[in-house]
């Protein structure tokens, strides 16, 4: 089955730099995912393999249907076995992978249970990218953090903290326990789209923008856009004199397990589940995309259909 399956993949050409030839080959391959359901729990390896190898496309179709591939074989196989595959792609020298790394663990914890997941080990997997010099990874990982509060009871916040801490302390990012502080003060997630994209809460004005009133300031955002270059202690101070540094509030407290030394504040209620659903995944296969391909989805299954069937 391995040869049949590694076979298949070299004839899809899955890197082919042809735009329709990729964009095929992904919605083969999600409906491939599709089609086998339960049974892909033997190929899924070589699936997260494959579709690897497309992150840090920029054009947004392509981006949809390879979160759709990692969104089907999570909910087949679990996230925490998909994640475990692709959070070795974080260290990826490409930007774009590294920030689509952070989107998908993202995504897969706004959809599934926190029960499904080794919260603390992402803690520290993921608390270095905090502090990326490309802002795009600064901001995924900000975002991202901002959920890992939420699903950490109130009381069990310690991995969170001492991450945030290795990082601040080692890498000499003195603000990022701020601009951490500041994120979560907006009360406020980041939230699935109808396609199943990971869309932000904190809004990032774009290069000659000017501030919106709506967007405020503060140490996170000052942290995404220059990182540890500006004094994010001042933005918290400025922050706190505005609005206050009262915590998630239904999201619960991110400081709950620090000394008395630090802020401390309330936990609430309300953290049994995250307040989005699972979207509905769909996949259109387009017939003009099936060009260039040098193997259909028919041949593949067929393939497949006579090895698994018994001699």
């Amino acid at each position: 089955l391995n040869t049949v399956w590694n076979t298949a993949v070299e004839e899809l050409k899955i890197q082919d730099t042809n735009f329709k030839v990729l964009y095929g080959t992904l919605q083969v391959i999600s409906l491939l995912v599709q089609k086998l359901n339960y049974s892909v729990d033997r190929y899924y390896k070589q699936i997260v393999f494959v579709a690897l190898k497309t992150l840090g496309d920029t054009r947004i179709v392509s981006r949809n249907e390879y979160m759709n591939v990692f969104r089907q074989l999570m909910r087949i196989v679990g996230p925490q076995k998909v994640l475990d595959l692709v959070i070795g792609h974080l260290k990826h020298k490409n930007s774009r992978v590294r920030e689509d790394v952070l989107n998908i663990i993202t995504a897969a914890m706004l959809t599934h249970p926190r029960k499904d997941f080794s919260i603390p080990d992402l803690c520290f997997v993921v608390a270095p990218f905090l502090a990326d010099n490309k802002k795009r990874v600064r901001h995924a990982a900000l975002e991202l953090f901002a959920v890992f509060d939420y699903c950490l009871d109130t009381g069990k916040k310690q991995p969170l903290m001492k991450a945030i801490d290795r990082v601040e302390l080692t890498g000499d990012m003195e603000g990022l326990m701020a601009a951490v502080q500041a994120r979560r003060a907006r009360h406020i997630l980041p939230r699935l789209s109808a396609d199943g994209m990971v869309e932000y809460a904190l809004v990032i004005p774009k290069p000659g923008q000017r501030r919106r009133p709506q967007l405020g300031s503060g140490a996170d955002l000052d942290w995404v856009l220059n990182g540890g270059r500006v004094n994010s202690a001042r933005s918290l101070r400025a922050e706190l004199d505005s609005n206050g540094l009262n915590g998630y509030g239904s999201l619960g407290s991110l400081t709950d397990d620090l000394p008395l030394h630090r802020r401390t504040v309330s936990a609430g209620k309300g953290k049994n589940k995250l307040p989005w659903e699972r979207s509905n995944l769909t996949v259109n296969l387009q017939p003009s995309m099936h060009l260039g391909l040098k193997i259909t989805l028919h041949s593949l299954l067929h393939s497949l259909k006579i090895c698994l069937t018994p001699c």
